[in-house]
């Protein structure tokens, strides 16, 4: 329902007649594969497809407070001018206020204060990181600061498969 109508993320409608507590059944979606539109469309048209997954994502989490838990390739359709459809939400994460809040607040400290000190204090206090943990605020900007990579500065951000593999690297890293 938030989405209905919505000029470019479309997310397909329930068909409710043909549905039951086991089978959901949606109206037909159609669209491109992401293998198919890597290559062959424009840089302009892949633009508008990543700024409307983006758009999806954080308006998901801070509107909506919910995130589809399984953001990936397969579960996008895209059509011509940046037009998405959203698939299988059989994983969806719901967030409350004040998690929001600290998601906000994290970036707030992080990417408009650059203030490590206060950045560090919030994510002890949620738990990620252990208050006596024996790292400095320069290691903590280092290993934070890339999940906020594509927003610290004002640049153009190219996510590709190297950036992707990094991410992952990073957040599995048992080492770090």
């Amino acid at each position: 329902a938030w989405f209905r109508d919505h000029p470019f993320i479309h997310v397909p409608a329930v068909v409710n007649e043909l549905s039951t507590t086991r089978v959901l059944t949606t109206e037909l979606a159609t669209g491109a594969r992401f293998d198919e539109v890597a290559t062959p469309w424009s840089q302009q048209e892949r633009n508008l497809a990543a700024e409307t997954i983006f758009r999806f994502v954080f308006r998901g989490i801070y509107r909506i407070h919910a995130f589809n838990g399984d953001p990936h390739p397969g579960n996008y359709l895209f059509r011509p001018g940046g037009r998405v459809t959203f698939l299988d939400f059989g994983l969806v994460k719901r967030y409350s206020h004040d998690e929001v809040q600290l998601f906000e607040d994290l970036i707030e400290a992080m990417c408009l204060r650059h203030d490590i000190g206060w950045f560090r204090r919030l994510i002890e206090e949620a738990g990620i990181l252990r208050r006596d943990a024996p790292v400095s605020d320069e290691q903590v900007r280092d290993y934070f600061g890339h999940f906020y990579e594509f927003v610290l500065d004002d640049r153009p951000v190219t996510f590709n498969a190297e950036y992707a593999s990094g991410t992952v690297r990073q957040m599995f890293d048992l080492s770090s």
